[in-house]
């Protein structure tokens, strides 16, 4: 990439002649001015295009439609012009949207920075002109931490758009290899682009509100019901290709806290996963998308046959679920909510029961399932008549499994000490108030929070400091900027023990005691971070103190 990389900004704009000379001004009074910006105007019926031509600046390329195309054809016309030019990156306006003037200038320092970003996004701040503001609902909703791809992926996913399309600044070629924002996504065309990035790339959040975004009567995302429609069909139709298309690695890796089964190595067990996955979202769109993922694959007898036998979903099931989910529920209102019979059969704490009462979960089997599950479980109890005697039932087996796996291992016990970058005391002394130290061996990991971009080198100086004589393993993924997954390390071990990186702040809990059930687990926290977590009712904590501690 060149020293100055030159920048191409779309724009369309329709009949926003009062703000359209602002969007414009904040383009090209920008610090940094290689840039370029081009811009139609969509058959406005006001002023729009006599502003427009007023502007000289020979950056600008002004482009004036006869024929409006329902902002879709002015856009992808743009994006079409683009694509065959020389340019570095690529970034979008909306004309009645505003930049700081030095949005590009800080994009462009972290990119530079930090190479391994393709992208980078700001904060915005809403600008509200003559509506409602709880219209929004929550007017800083692109507020939020940085993280790395897979989380992202799984946000996006989960939660929807948090990210303003008019923040971007994106490698121009890698735009175009997602298949760019593809306008006739009218509705969601920046969710599905996001979402087609983060499989393939991390992205970069700058935490400053150098974007406006302005909410007004005639807003394209305003919530008119066709709006609505349009919407929902979009993302039935973005989940099915999301799921159609997506590496194992990085679906294991994103939905980890989705999944059923430890085990989806098969093309079957793949494929099951992602239809229970889908089911699991519980929105008219996903269940969707599960059903066309089955109906696409029902030839498929391992497939359907493993559905059955590990997930108990048969033919009466799947013809319960054509009949009762779905987007017709949506469109003609028929239901209100989802049905409670549809939500309770994919639950992950529902098939463990459904488990226990047909006599298939036993300890030998246990490991296969995933913590998540148990996590719902425990949490489930008071849904479900019984509930509580079923988890009683889950923490028998959960207990048998660790007494075979204290008979099956070694009498070398391997302990595994992972510490925060800025825990407040040394890994001996953490060893030797174990309980059970005596003949251990010790493993010791460094995690840095999840908005800390760490280099190798700066890895490999933190594990220099903590390590003593213990034997470094190397939890942290410098390239993707997450925490590995135990079962991807060489070392296996009996418990681990964390050092003040249990709190939201990092992703230790989930990712590394998270993946199955396979090591005991203990823990070790500050007595001020241990009444904050518990006070909050954190997850992982709670199951610890469950079942997982010993």
């Amino acid at each position: 990439m060149r020293q100055e990389p030159r920048i191409a900004v779309y724009m369309s704009c329709y009949n926003h002649e009062k703000y359209v000379a602002e969007a414009m001004d904040s383009i090209l009074n920008q610090t940094y001015s290689n840039l370029e910006l081009f811009v139609v105007n969509d058959a406005s019926t006001d002023n729009t295009g006599r502003i427009l031509e007023q502007y000289t600046d020979e950056r600008v390329h002004y482009y004036d439609f006869k024929v409006n195309t329902k902002f879709v054809g002015a856009a992808n016309f743009l994006q079409k012009l683009i694509r065959d030019m020389d340019f570095d990156y690529i970034a979008s306006m909306a004309s009645d949207d505003k930049w700081e003037t030095d949005k590009l200038e800080k994009q462009l320092a972290f990119l530079a920075q930090h190479p391994e970003y393709r992208a980078c996004f700001t904060w915005d701040k809403v600008i509200f002109s003559g509506e409602d503001p709880s219209f929004r609902g929550k007017e800083l909703y692109s507020h939020r931490g940085n993280d790395n791809r897979f989380n992202w992926l799984y946000d996006l996913a989960v939660g929807g758009n948090c990210l303003n399309a008019n923040s971007m600044l994106m490698e121009k070629e890698v735009f175009y290899e997602i298949g760019r924002m593809n306008e006739n996504y009218i509705q969601l065309g920046d969710w599905r682009a996001w979402l087609r990035f983060s499989e393939k790339y991390p992205f970069y959040l700058v935490p400053e509100e150098l974007t406006y975004y302005r909410r007004h009567d005639t807003n394209l995302s305003k919530g008119m019901m066709e709006n609505k429609v349009r919407g929902v069909n979009e993302t039935g139709r973005i989940y099915q290709e999301l799921f159609a298309e997506i590496k194992k690695d990085t679906f294991r890796r994103a939905f980890y806290r989705n999944l059923i089964y430890t085990d989806c190595d098969s093309e079957e067990e793949f494929l099951a996963e992602k239809f229970m996955v889908l089911c699991n979202l519980f929105n008219y769109a996903s269940m969707q998308a599960a059903m066309n993922l089955y109906f696409d694959h029902c030839d498929n007898e391992a497939f359907v046959s493993l559905l059955e036998e590990r997930y108990f979903f048969g033919a009466n099931e799947f013809i319960h679920f054509t009949g009762n989910a779905g987007l017709v529920f949506w469109v003609n209102s028929l239901k209100k909510v989802l049905p409670s019979s549809i939500e309770n059969s994919f639950s992950p704490a529902n098939l463990l029961l459904r488990a226990i009462e047909s006599g298939k979960l036993q300890a030998y089997s246990m490991h296969e399932y995933m913590y998540s599950g148990l996590t719902d479980l425990y949490h489930s109890v008071k849904d479900f008549e019984g509930g509580s005697a079923q988890f009683a039932r889950v923490r028998q087996i959960v207990d048998g499994l660790r007494e075979q796996r204290r008979m099956w291992r070694s009498a070398e016990r391997r302990i595994l000490i992972v510490f925060a970058t800025d825990a407040g005391c040394d890994v001996k002394t953490v060893a030797d108030s174990l309980p059970d130290r005596e003949g251990a061996v010790f493993f010791v990991a460094v995690v840095p929070k999840k908005e800390e971009l760490l280099t190798e080198g700066q890895i490999k100086e933190l594990e220099a400091a903590v390590a003593s004589d213990m034997k470094v393993v190397r939890l942290y993924d410098e390239k993707e900027h997450c925490i590995r997954f135990l079962t991807e390390l060489s070392e296996r071990v009996d418990a681990i023990c964390y050092v003040d990186c249990l709190d939201q702040r990092y992703e230790c809990g989930e990712m590394v005691g998270g993946h199955s059930l396979d090591v005991e687990h203990s823990c070790i926290l500050r007595q001020e971070i241990y009444d904050r977590m518990t006070g909050e009712d954190d997850t992982a904590l709670q199951m610890m103190q469950s079942i997982c501690v010993y």
